[in-house]
């Protein structure tokens, strides 16, 4: 589909190279000392990666359209894979100038098409426009019921349930990740990314915890360094408990996974966490930094 001039590969080859390329990224991930995905790229396999503007644009408007008029078992795998095109678009338009003058009319082309895009002054790029994720959570809300979209909720909750360009949804990512994990956990019992949410909604306890303890002397952070520090004192209400609640979820993934990568970080952080020590997590505390 993303192909040019291969508007349709097969479908099952289509869902098999992105099952592999979701595989690859775990593992490549779990490699750099990762826990978990923190943002998983889905593609079909493309021959030329060096494309022109106007070719990706247009090969993101037909997986859109051609949404509409495909089975519903396609949708959601089409879907994921224009969610992959239209994060990588500004970064492609930064490369091909040639096409800068479109983007006005390509931005509300798309936004009709349900995809949006929102500036940002912190962006590296000479193009700040920022990808807000809308498919993904398309897909999580419509075939939330479907493994597509039980991957999409993986993602959604690898980010921290924000979407958003410099934390706009909050510092606060810890809260989504707990208030969202905990339902899927009981309503997908049987699915196979319960490692991976078991893991988050640990991190996100641990986080909320860890902000709630003061810095030691050496750790504060001077004002040239920091402008805003982390004010621990409001995380202090039920911190405690998130302290008991990571714990219970990091010894539930020992107890039932021993053997798993989810475990071995389980084990990792247990001892610190039950001598009441600050391990420093942040996964889930969002901060923009210049």
């Amino acid at each position: 589909m993303l192909m040019k001039y291969q508007p349709d590969p097969d479908p099952q080859k289509m869902r098999e190279a992105i099952q592999h390329q979701l595989q690859s990224q775990i593992k490549s991930a779990q490699a750099a000392g990762q826990t978990g995905i923190r943002a998983v790229i889905i593609a079909a396999p493309q021959s030329n990666t060096n494309w022109k503007a106007d070719e990706f644009h247009d090969a993101l408007v037909r997986l859109l359209t051609s949404v509409k008029t495909s089975p519903p078992d396609r949708q959601p795998i089409l879907l994921l894979a224009a969610d992959h095109l239209a994060r990588r678009l500004p970064s492609v338009m930064t490369n091909d100038k040639s096409q800068a003058g479109h983007w006005p009319e390509w931005r509300a082309q798309l936004a009709k098409l349900g995809v949006t895009y929102e500036e940002s002054a912190m962006s590296p790029d000479e193009n700040p426009w920022i990808y807000t994720g809308n498919l993904l959570r398309r897909v999580w809300t419509d075939y939330g019921e479907t493994d597509w979209g039980e991957r999409a909720f993986l993602m959604l909750l690898s980010q921290g349930w924000d979407t958003s360009v410099e934390c706009a949804a909050g510092t606060d990512q810890f809260r989504q990740v707990i208030q969202q994990g905990l339902p899927f956990m009981e309503k997908h019992a049987k699915s196979p990314y319960q490692l991976d949410v078991q893991l988050a909604v640990a991190q996100a306890y641990e986080t909320w915890w860890s902000l709630s303890l003061a810095p030691m002397p050496s750790q504060a952070p001077t004002a040239e360094e920091d402008s805003e520090p982390v004010i621990y004192r409001q995380y202090q209400e039920g911190a405690e408990a998130a302290r008991q609640q990571s714990i219970a979820r990091y010894e539930q993934l020992l107890q039932t996974t021993p053997p798993s990568d989810q475990a071995a970080y389980a084990r990792r952080e247990l001892p610190r966490l039950k001598l009441g020590f600050d391990t420093g997590q942040r996964r889930f505390y969002c901060t923009v930094t210049d």
